[in-house]
């Protein structure tokens, strides 16, 4: 019985002994230290990298067509019955309906232009038309509840011009709200706030960010540092610093090894 278990021993001792000699070994564990540091980075809910290029990558570019298109939802079925402001008389064509040029603030508070074609009628007669974009929109940061389907809801500040801001407040009409305000889902709102978080330089709030991290971690590890994505909490420029270290020995133990079996071989 001791035989077979010394027997054990000394085939596992050479197989471990063979694979700390084997250079493909490290070369394995380089490349799994780069996905695990990924992990640890992308799992931090807390924004502890900056990254102020982010809104530029063209993943990005798919959030913010979406958030333009939520808003543009939100707007079309605000309230898809009243078409025409008993109060001011204005019609609004919601069939030719567009949002574009869509911003975001450091105070969180958000922009966008609406191209919409409406007409104002007196007396059953159009006495003047707007068409194309209809610029100036303001939505408040302030949040308001409303018990509704759509609990999210933004109030809008409108233009001071009495025919945009005219034309706006039918557009913005909502059955639940005297105020015009925009209203939506707590899907839409989520993603709305990780985009505002991603262009104030959270690089983990646009889409694909384990694959960003991943980048990072190898860049890092490499000691690269190109600098589009930098560490700004303690916890992060520890982590950072001990994957830089891990990526040093590693490679350090790889050459070690591979010089080791080339003299061998000699």
């Amino acid at each position: 019985m001791r035989g077979r278990l010394r027997n054990a021993f000394n085939v596992a001792r050479a197989g471990v002994r063979a694979a700390l000699l084997s250079p493909p070994t490290y070369l394995a564990l380089y490349l799994a230290t780069i996905a695990g540091f990924a992990s640890l980075y992308d799992l931090r809910s807390d924004a502890i990298f900056y990254a102020p290029y982010a809104k530029l990558e063209p993943i990005s570019h798919k959030d913010y067509s979406d958030v333009e298109m939520n808003i543009f939802k939100a707007i079309y079925t605000a309230d898809p019955n009243v078409r025409v402001d008993e109060r001011s008389g204005w019609i609004v064509d919601r069939d030719n309906l567009d949002v574009s040029e869509l911003s975001i603030e450091d105070t969180g508070d958000f922009s966008f232009t609406i191209s919409v074609f409406a007409r104002h009628v007196t007396n059953q007669a159009v006495d003047l038309s707007i068409g194309g974009p209809v610029e100036g929109i303001r939505v408040s940061r302030r949040l308001i509840y409303i018990p509704t389907d759509q609990p999210f809801c933004r109030l809008v500040t409108l233009p001071a011009d009495w025919n945009r801001k005219a034309v706006l407040e039918a557009l913005f009409k909502h059955p639940a709200i005297m105020s015009p305000a925009l209203c939506w889902d707590a899907a839409a709102e989520t993603r709305f706030r990780q985009m505002g978080s991603g262009w104030s330089g959270n690089p983990k709030a646009f889409s694909g960010s384990y694959w960003r991290m991943l980048y990072l971690s190898a860049i890092t590890i490499t000691s690269v540092g190109y600098g589009d994505i930098v560490p700004i909490s303690n916890t992060a420029r520890f982590l950072c610093g001990l994957e830089a270290v891990l990526g040093w020995v590693i490679a350090g133990l790889f050459l070690s090894v591979l010089t080791i079996g080339r003299a061998g071989k000699a």
